[in-house]
């Protein structure tokens, strides 16, 4: 490209205008038909369309594109983003770094956008799609051919629960008739499988039928998988997991006269757990008493966006005051019931401090209709269109609320709308209003029980905090806006600053932290104080990392890799992994679903040992189903033995006994990170808890 026509591009978008033969800019499709992220070292590709010239130069998911053209993209990234821009049809020339081994090449790629960035969505066989629409209408005769034909056909290789999932539930909602007509034919069939018994039982549930729906849960809870267990051993542990699945089969044992297997059930389920609506189904009263941990959190970073009227809102003028930020979309039925009800709120305590922002995540495609949308509902409250605030605080559902309490400090989150859920908002407001409970700048970490010894013995505020490591005597704990911080035994930061890109739940030692963000193409590794040393890119999402103390380990979804302590590869298999662990022999252990396996550097891979369900693993070799976000095993035991604690997708931290019982249960609001180190020297392992968003928790704690 001449320099007169970069110069043509590049006032174009300086100035908000395009070229005529330009297509319109869009800030995460790009005309050459991939779906592109914006990294500090250059453009990381996430996704090619099939069809388009980027497929056809051979540009794969997590190539980095660092030059458009005679363009450095890590000095000058708005330029060559606008560069990626031209005539359909015309080449633009890329140099890129390629996934794993960070090799350079340099393509002509055809602009023009063609076809949908991303992964081609695989064909649907014939008989699912016909049972599909079967279930969709109000003849059961029909669903009842369809369902026999899908059956036959051995439901086209597709798992029979994804065959049928979201059609069988919407039929037992609209058309129970259908419903029941299909699932006696998927009942009869004894496929043996939990997830399709599963789903059965919420269909026959759904539809009156109790008794059958007993039949269907109980045989979906016979293949359940054990929540932790050790695949070499017979230790098996229940910390809760599949929760709905246990409470549906309560309910209806309880609608089929059968309560004392409800009782049983639902007793087994309750002790990792508090579940009020189950509880008042049986009339139970709660089987712990857990009390609340307070600390003091420490305050957010500034907030700006710009309100529909024109106006600058920040955080910082707000100081003082309480702030609910409410997630929603125009697009979000029950967005438009709960704000209605914060309008309510706001309009009772307005006077005593109370500060209402309302955010909207539309997309370009619906963001036109945001003005007339907050016209209809009357919003007495400012109303933003800021999407970037929703990845600040991953949001991953809505609606969706955020306290922030007078200090500035994040105290409540909540998602969807209920009554439960607006009488815990409206409570955590009130606690925020009068200076954050009994303790005057200290807000509720979460209710704490247990059957042995638990306390909250420090806490140290961390904004943004998200993933968690030990390693050498030293905590790394990653942020969601800049590079983990590192701090020594003492308590004391490592390195005289902290600085550089960063981001990423995922974290592991490697002569320093090494981050990634989960289900994204890259790896980062840091110094100890936070100045960047290499970036590595993958052909697929991240989806596990750890050290092993001399290489860190990376799997995807679709392989293993190694890595040096320069970001070089070192070893590659296929076959990817959901959990990595580090093994105290040398290498990992890895688990992907079905089985666990040990992996190390020139050695054959060793036996696969059967592990069904287990998504996660611990450096004992214990694994956790996909309910359970991370499992631990430390010296948590009278006199240092063995415990496992596990955390819950629900956010619950949850402690097992010798026996693999519940025994130390913490509620929190968002999934933590864990880790286990002997701060005092004693012998014993105390609990460290990142707790997100917040900071670092240290729990001393003795399991029976």
């Amino acid at each position: 490209m001449s320099s007169w026509a970069l110069s043509a591009v590049l006032l174009a978008c300086a100035a908000g205008h395009r070229p005529p033969e330009q297509a319109a800019p869009d800030p995460n499709r790009a005309p050459l038909g991939v779906r592109i992220q914006e990294l500090p070292e250059g453009e990381l590709v996430v996704g090619v369309g099939v069809g388009t010239g980027a497929e056809r130069a051979g540009l794969v998911p997590g190539d980095l594109i660092v030059q458009v053209e005679d363009i450095d993209v890590r000095k000058a990234p708005t330029a060559a983003r606008c560069a990626l821009r031209g005539p359909v049809g015309s080449p633009v020339r890329l140099v890129v770094r390629g996934p794993d081994d960070g090799d350079y090449r340099e393509l002509s790629v055809e602009r023009g956008v063609q076809g949908d960035p991303g992964l081609a969505l695989p064909a649907v066989p014939g008989s699912v799609r016909t049972l599909r629409r079967a279930l969709l209408r109000a003849r059961p005769a029909a669903a009842r051919r369809a369902a026999q034909a899908a059956v036959a056909d051995g439901f086209g290789g597709v798992a029979p629960a994804d065959a049928v999932r979201v059609a069988l539930r919407t039929a037992a909602r609209e058309h129970p008739a259908v419903a029941r007509a299909a699932a006696q034919v998927l009942s009869d069939a004894e496929l043996g499988d939990p997830a399709l018994d599963r789903e059965l039982g919420l269909s026959w549930s759904r539809t009156g039928q109790a008794a059958l729906a007993v039949g269907a849960l109980q045989a979906a809870e016979a293949g359940r998988p054990p929540d932790t267990w050790d695949p070499a051993g017979s230790w098996r542990g229940d910390a809760g997991g599949q929760a709905e699945l246990r409470a549906l089969l309560t309910m209806s044992l309880l609608a089929s006269d059968r309560r004392a297997e409800a009782e049983q059930v639902a007793r087994d389920l309750l002790r990792a757990g508090d579940h009020p609506p189950l509880r008042q189904a049986l009339g139970m009263a709660a089987l712990h008493s857990p009390s609340p941990w307070r600390a003091a959190l420490p305050p957010l970073a500034e907030l700006q966006a710009t309100t529909l009227d024109g106006s600058a809102w920040s955080l910082d003028q707000h100081r003082g005051q309480v702030v609910v930020l409410a997630f929603f979309a125009t697009w979000c039925g029950p967005c438009r019931q709960e704000l209605p009800e914060l309008r309510r709120l706001w309009e009772r305590q307005q006077d005593q401090g109370l500060q209402v922002l309302a955010v909207s995540i539309d997309d370009d495609a619906t963001v036109e209709a945001l003005p007339a949308f907050a016209r209809s509902l009357d919003l007495p409250f400012p109303v933003v269109h800021a999407p970037e605030l929703a990845r600040r605080f991953e949001i991953d559902g809505i609606p969706a609320v955020r306290v922030i309490d007078r200090q500035g400090s994040l105290v409540y989150q909540g998602r969807g709308y209920s009554s439960d859920g607006l009488g815990a908002l409206a409570e955590a407001i009130g606690q925020a209003l009068s200076g954050g409970g009994p303790e005057a700048g200290q807000a509720v970490l979460g209710l704490a029980w247990s059957s042995g010894q638990a306390s909250l013995v420090d806490f140290l505020g961390v904004p943004g905090a998200d993933g968690l490591v030990v390693a050498q005597e030293q905590v790394a704990i990653s942020r969601d806006q800049g590079p983990p911080l590192v701090l020594s035994l003492d308590g004391a930061i490592s390195g005289s600053r902290v600085e550089g890109p960063g981001g990423g739940a995922l974290v592991a030692w490697d002569q320093g932290p090494a981050t990634a963000a989960p289900g994204q193409y890259w790896v980062r590794g840091t110094t100890v104080g936070g100045r960047p040393r290499w970036l590595l890119t993958t052909g697929a999402p991240v989806r596990a990392l750890v050290g092993d103390g001399t290489l860190l380990w990376v799997a995807t979804d679709q392989e293993l890799l190694a890595v040096d302590e320069l970001g070089r590869l070192v070893h590659q298999e296929p076959g990817g992994a959901k959990g990595l662990a580090a093994n105290a022999e040398g290498g990992v252990w890895a688990v992907d679903g079905q089985g666990r396996r040990h992996v190390q550097v020139d050695s054959p891979v060793g036996a696969v040992l059967p592990a069904p369900g287990a998504a996660h693993v611990d450096a004992s070799g214990r694994t956790a189903t996909d309910d359970f976000p991370q499992i631990l095993t430390g010296r948590f035991g009278p006199q240092g033995a063995p415990r496992t604690v596990l955390v819950r997708g629900d956010g619950g931290v949850v402690g097992l006994d010798a026996q693999g019982a519940p025994a130390f249960t913490w509620a929190l609001s968002d999934p933590p990170a864990i880790a286990a180190l002997d701060t005092d020297g004693d012998g014993q392992d105390e609990l460290l808890v990142a707790i997100r968003h917040q900071g670092l928790a240290t729990v001393s704690l003795v399991l029976p």
